[in-house]
């Protein structure tokens, strides 16, 4: 992620008096509309949201992830922070990122591609 990302974040905590600003990126494939899950090897929607009713992915409305690279929050809220919660607090704002702005490493293979995103790149994120 480029650090002039962080700029705007920190604008809009300021501006805002938003708790927290988060970076999300749009879900593509992964909607929550289409999410299901096993009940032993049987596929069954996961909730009443999870149907049929959306058949092509322009259909969905939109919807966003976390994105890992931007958590900014109030240092009140983390001096007063649980330890029980993801410490945003009720007044969350985001920051879209997404594309070559945001990469989700979670395993091997987003590593992976990663790099290969990164050469593609020349090496410039």
């Amino acid at each position: 992620m480029k650090v002039l990302a962080v700029i705007p974040a920190r604008a809009k905590l300021e501006e805002t008096g938003a708790d927290s600003v988060v970076s999300v990126q749009p879900v593509a494939h992964e909607h929550p509309f289409w999410v299901k899950k096993l009940d032993g090897d049987r596929v069954v929607s996961f909730n009443e949201y999870t149907n049929e009713s959306f058949l092509q992915r322009q259909d969905l409305p939109p919807a966003y992830i976390y994105d890992g690279g931007i958590f900014a929050r109030r240092r009140d809220l983390l001096e007063s922070w649980s330890g029980r919660d993801f410490c945003l607090g009720g007044d969350v704002r985001a920051i879209v990122l997404g594309g070559w702005k945001s990469a989700h490493i979670d395993d091997e293979l987003h590593l992976e591609l990663v790099r290969v995103m990164a050469k593609k790149k020349g090496g410039r994120w």
